[in-house]
């Protein structure tokens, strides 16, 4: 083969690599939907595995966190060389641990691509559910992260700070999956009540003093997943702000919680704090489809700052 033959196959071998990277995929959504139809045409896949024994582990709120160290270090086991190195994962279509784990950089100015996944735990019969939530075109992982989730478990998985009582050596008892598609899109309420199952909070704010801006941090987080359905959302930012500044928010039963993270990347351990509550609001008239919309989408992908720690989870009552 002569050079300028090898020269172009380079430069096809690149632009291949190129276009399946996940970051161009996320750039170059290709539609563009309204609220509703993205309501419509969203779809993920939930990995629900059983530890047993391990439901007394639910009282650290630093146990969702604890995971997500543990699922993110088994994925890279398996990345690609250039991956493991911090680089853009040269595999075509790209490793798991790229599309999961990675960060892409940003969207817009100030604004991050958000991890297309949550973790959520729970505790059942003395068990522990642990459930992977895989949003859009990241549910095509979805073997490989079940396989990473249920190894990082078993052989990762720290006690944290539940050392004051018993935990077996985690193994996982039951695994299941199911594929969910479409929200409901029709509000009548003209009150919604949020009752907060892990700590929420907010990067820059108090939550409880400043409740509003977690409509206004959701309607940013959902335009980043929109980009995960190939979708860009048009839904302007002066909207939801204006919408948010006519609402009224009353909490109940607010306590704070407080817990320490460790943080791989950064070497150290971290101060944590969020809320615990009822958050309802009200004032909504003309704005209720908007908002109960909103807060549907956030139900399935938390809201407020650390959701990829587990941080802003809820039941949404309508």
């Amino acid at each position: 083969m002569n050079s300028i033959a090898s020269d172009v196959l380079d430069i096809v071998r690149e632009e291949e690599i190129e276009a399946a990277t996940v970051r161009h995929r996320l750039l170059n959504p290709e539609v563009e939907m309204d609220l509703n139809s993205l309501a419509q045409n969203w779809f993920e896949v939930e990995v629900t595995l059983t530890v047993e024994g391990w439901g007394k582990a639910m009282s650290d709120p630093g146990l969702p966190g604890r995971i997500r160290g543990a699922f993110g270090a088994e994925l890279l086991s398996a990345a690609s060389p250039a991956a493991r190195k911090g680089d853009a994962c040269t595999w075509v279509p790209p490793c798991a641990f790229e599309v999961l784990f990675r960060k892409q950089g940003r969207m817009e100015p100030g604004f991050d691509f958000p991890s297309p996944w949550v973790i959520e735990v729970d505790a059942y019969r003395g068990n522990l559910l642990v459930r992977l939530r895989l949003f859009g075109f990241a549910s095509e992982y979805v073997g490989a992260a079940s396989e990473a989730l249920a190894k990082a478990l078993v052989c990762r998985l720290k006690q944290g700070n539940q050392r004051h009582c018993f935990l077996p050596k985690p193994q996982i008892i039951d695994r299941h999956i199911e594929s969910v598609a479409g929200l409901q899109a029709e509000i009548s309420s003209d009150l919604l009540r949020l009752d907060f199952l892990s700590p929420v909070l907010l990067s820059k704010k108090n939550v409880v003093h400043s409740p509003r801006s977690l409509i206004t941090t959701v309607a940013v987080r959902l335009a980043g997943l929109a980009r995960w359905h190939d979708a860009k959302l048009a839904m302007p930012n002066e909207l939801i702000v204006e919408v948010s500044h006519r609402l009224n928010f009353e909490w109940f039963g607010a306590y704070d919680v407080k817990w320490i993270r460790q943080s791989n990347r950064q070497n150290k351990k971290l101060n944590m704090a969020g809320t615990i509550g009822q958050l309802e609001i009200s004032g909504l008239a003309r704005d209720v489809e908007l908002v109960g919309l909103l807060l549907q989408f956030g139900n399935r992908f938390h809201i407020g700052a650390d959701a990829a720690y587990g941080c802003g989870r809820f039941d949404l009552h309508l």
